[in-house]
């Protein structure tokens, strides 16, 4: 998984694979977070920098797109921990019933 959330570097995290629930959360200015499927993937450590003025992008690299759908993204404030699994669980279970996964 890569993110970078705003800071000047992207920074990886060795993931199985590419299916499930991503997020990462900043909660100071010292580093961030990361999530898969409301499981912590440990943090990020990476200054903050000022917010970007560029667009929210998904499953794009460089300029290489890929064909990969999209069944929720969404931009806020910081979550705990157990807030991102809280997030997790309540997605799950409406994308089940919708049969989305």
């Amino acid at each position: 998984m890569l993110t970078r959330a705003n800071d000047a570097n992207n920074q990886t995290v060795a993931v199985a694979d590419s299916l499930g629930l991503f997020a990462w959360s900043r909660g100071s200015s010292a580093g961030y977070d990361r999530y898969k499927n409301g499981a912590s993937l440990g943090a990020a450590t990476e200054t903050s920098t000022a917010i970007s003025a560029d667009t929210l992008v998904a499953l794009r690299a460089a300029n290489a797109y890929t064909t990969r759908q999209i069944a929720a993204i969404g931009a806020g404030s910081f979550l705990t921990s157990d807030e991102n699994a809280a997030l997790y669980d309540a997605l799950n279970t409406y994308l089940t019933e919708l049969g989305a996964v």
